[in-house]
């Protein structure tokens, strides 16, 4: 048997890093006390027991809405688990985009965003609850840049109004941002070097490069910060945030890991999995069969002459 070739090596170490990181970033804090709420905050609950609650209808694997309008990924899974906690019921808002559903939460038309990373911007309107979602921010690239230190002067994707976008504002790198519309855009110019590098993190990637089946794309660094998701309540309603920081203390690390493992694929996809060699397979498919059977019916002619 021969060795495993030091590319398969490094794409497994790489992938135990991020599974190790993905269960230290989501483990519970040990001692959390149990969901136990108040009369104050039961009355609450009777008086709001419907929430209008804003998602991203394209931000797979953690939430996104099919055609049927279903509410689907890690997000959708943690309402439910929080809705059996605690007797709220939550209907789900996603409109023409993130855009429009920003708009509605700032209006206070949507009453909480499922999915939301802390900004400045956001605190301004927002109340959040701690982090119930925790992903290691990666660097992603056809390269071997580590850090953003490396790239300085380099090009850099982000999908626009998401928190890579204000990380690479606030570090004020000396980087080309080049702002997308969602990740899979980014990670299709990432494979086509239309861009150096992109800023995300495994879980978006994973779900990009399975679309696309980009074999050239590789995690290449990791960033300091990582990608937090949090509900962000309106600000007249802190009660809700109190009630939604007891049920995500109280859910279990089991909870976590099969959610985890329901959504989020890290290994790479493979030969079957890659989209260019399976419908270049079904679509040569005739014609190979063609070839085949022409070139046996040549070797019979052949031997008979």
């Amino acid at each position: 048997m021969k060795p495993p070739s030091a590319k398969i090596l490094k794409h497994s170490c790489s992938v135990i890093i991020v599974i190790a990181a993905i269960f230290i970033l989501n483990c519970p804090v040990l001692g959390a006390d149990q969901l136990s709420l108040t009369p104050e905050e039961r009355q609450w609950i009777t008086e709001h027991d419907t929430i209008v609650t804003g998602v991203d209808s394209d931000f797979a694997p953690y939430e996104w809405v099919t055609v049927e309008g279903v509410h689907k990924g890690m997000v959708s899974d943690y309402l439910t688990l929080i809705g059996d906690k605690t007797g709220i019921e939550f209907h789900h808002y996603s409109g023409s985009g993130w855009t429009d559903v920003l708009d509605k939460a700032n209006a206070r038309e949507v009453d909480i965003l499922a999915a939301a990373a802390i900004s400045p911007q956001r605190q301004e309107n927002f109340d959040f609850s701690e982090a119930y979602i925790r992903m290691p921010g990666v660097i992603i690239s056809t390269e071997d840049y580590g850090s953003l230190e490396e790239l300085k002067g380099k090009k850099i994707a982000v999908v626009s109004n998401y928190v890579w976008d204000d990380l690479l504002t606030a570090y004020n790198a000396d980087a080309r941002i080049v702002h997308v519309e969602d990740t899979f855009t980014g990670v299709e110019l990432t494979s086509l070097n239309g861009v150096d590098a992109m800023l995300s993190d495994p879980g978006t990637v994973s779900n990009a490069i399975g679309k696309g089946g980009f074999t050239n794309l590789r995690i290449s660094g990791y960033l300091e910060q990582a990608l937090e998701l949090r509900f962000a309540v309106r600000q007249d309603w802190p009660q809700l945030v109190t009630i939604l920081n007891k049920a995500i203390a109280d859910i279990s690390e089991e909870e976590i890991a099969a959610i985890t493992a329901k959504w989020i694929r890290l290994d790479q996809p493979g030969l079957w999995d890659n989209p260019v060699f399976k419908y270049s397979v079904i679509g040569g498919g005739p014609f190979l069969l063609f070839l085949i059977g022409g070139i046996a019916t040549w070797n019979i002619t052949l031997q008979r002459q």
